[in-house]
C-alpha cells in the first residue's frame, strides 16, 4: 500500500505541478512506501506534464541511517541515529510492486535505483541512461524531493549534486527541515541562486532562478562533500565545503560549529 510519511505533501504536489515546461527528470531520494513519489506523479499529471522520467533512490536493507541532529552547545553535534530495522527490502519489494502497479497505465517513466545517494551521485554524475527505441543519457532535472538522511552533510550533499544538473526554473524540496540546519541551508540556496518558494511545516521548496559560476562545472565534477570518507554507516560525516557564491570570488564556509557562516575572499 503506498503511504506518505511526512506532512505538508500539497507543497510537493505544487512543486510537481510548476515545472510544466521546464527540461528534465523529476527525482525522489527516500522512497519508502512510495507516498512521495505518487505525490509527484500525481502533481505532474495534474497538470498536464506527460512523458517525464521519474528516478526512484532509496537503498532499503534495513541500513541504519541519520534520522537527525541535536546541538549540544558543549559537546558539539551527536547525530541521532535511527536503526532503519523496518526500511527492510521486503518494503522495498512491496514499494516496487505498488508504484509500478499505479503507474503502469500512466505515462510517466518510472525507474528504481537501490542505492544510497552517494552511490547514485558518484555512478551517474554523467546523466542517467534510458531506453525507449533507442538509448538516451538524461542528465538534467526538473524537480527532486529530498527525504533521505537528515544530517547536515547529507543534504548539502544532495543540493551540491543537483545544483549544476538543475534546469532553471527547476525545483528542489527539502523535507523534515526541523532536523538539520535549515537556515544554513537556506542562506547557501539563497546565495546560489534558488528561491524560496514556501516553507510549511516540515517541508520548504525552492525554485532555481539564476544561473550561477557551478552551472559550468563539468557533469562529472566531484563535489568536496562526495569526496569525504566513509563512515561506519556507509555515509559520510557532516562537510566543512567552501562553497563559491554566486556572482563572486568570495566563498561560503559551512563553519566548524553548526550554524557558524563566514565569508572569505580568496
Amino acid at each position: 500500500m503506498i503511504e506518505c510519511d511526512s506532512s505538508d505533501y500539497r507543497l510537493l504536489s505544487e512543486a510537481a505541478a510548476s515545472v510544466v515546461g521546464i527540461p528534465g527528470m523529476t527525482c525522489e531520494i527516500g522512497v519508502r512506501k512510495g507516498g512521495g513519489t505518487k505525490c509527484i506523479i500525481d502533481g505532474l499529471l495534474q497538470a498536464g506534464d506527460e512523458g517525464r522520467t521519474h528516478l526512484c533512490i532509496d537503498p532499503y536493507g534495513s541500513l541504519p541511517f541519520i534520522h537527525g541532529v541535536y546541538v549540544d552547545p558543549e559537546r558539539g553535534v551527536l547525530h541521532l541515529q535511527d536503526p532503519r530495522g523496518h526500511y527492510c527490502n521486503a518494503m522495498r519489494c512491496q514499494c516496487m510492486i505498488d508504484l509500478l502497479t499505479y503507474a503502469q497505465n500512466l505515462p510517466v517513466n518510472l525507474l528504481f535505483f537501490t542505492l544510497t545517494d552517494t552511490q547514485f551521485f558518484r555512478l551517474f554524475a554523467g546523466g542517467v541512461p534510458v531506453y525507449e527505441r533507442q538509448e538516451t543519457t538524461l542528465g538534467k532535472y526538473a524537480l527532486v524531493h529530498v527525504d533521505g538522511e537528515h544530517s547536515l552533510g547529507a543534504v548539502v550533499g544532495a543540493i551540491e549534486f543537483f545544483h549544476a544538473r538543475m534546469s532553471l526554473g527547476g525545483a528542489i524540496v527539502l523535507d523534515d527541515i526541523d532536523r538539520f540546519d535549515h537556515e544554513l541551508v537556506k542562506k547557501w540556496l539563497q546565495f546560489s541562486g534558488w528561491q524560496l518558494i514556501e516553507e510549511q511545516g516540515r517541508k520548504a521548496s525552492y525554485r532555481k532562478v539564476l544561473a550561477t559560476p557551478l552551472d559550468r562545472l563539468p557533469p562529472t565534477t566531484a563535489f568536496s562533500v562526495l569526496d569525504a570518507p566513509e563512515t561506519a554507516l556507509g555515509r559520510r560525516p557532516d562537510p566543512v565545503p567552501a562553497i563559491p557564491l554566486m556572482g563572486s570570488d568570495a566563498t561560503f564556509v559551512l563553519g566548524e560549529r553548526p550554524g557558524f557562516v563566514g565569508e572569505a575572499g580568496e
